[in-house]
């Protein structure tokens, strides 16, 4: 991995945690801020990924109950 492409990443990453932050007290959060954006962006990745590949078993159900578990949302 590229040190320069890593280190932008995890600059990324800080600053987006801290908006979150700065918008949702974090012990209202399902996961620590710093956490929650690297599982948002690996799974808004993995859905976008397999909606490509395969969009007749990803649609748009599946991302939004992807989401809505994170919220703690139980869908059907």
């Amino acid at each position: 991995m590229d040190p320069t492409r890593s280190a932008r990443s995890a600059e990324v990453y800080r600053l987006t945690a801290e908006g979150l932050r700065s918008m949702i007290p974090e012990d209202q959060l399902p996961m620590p801020a710093d956490t929650l954006v690297r599982v948002l962006h690996a799974m808004t990745d993995g859905l976008i990924l397999k909606r490509i590949m395969m969009p007749e078993l990803v649609g748009d159900e599946v991302v939004h109950a992807a989401f809505a578990a994170i919220a703690g949302v139980r869908t059907p």
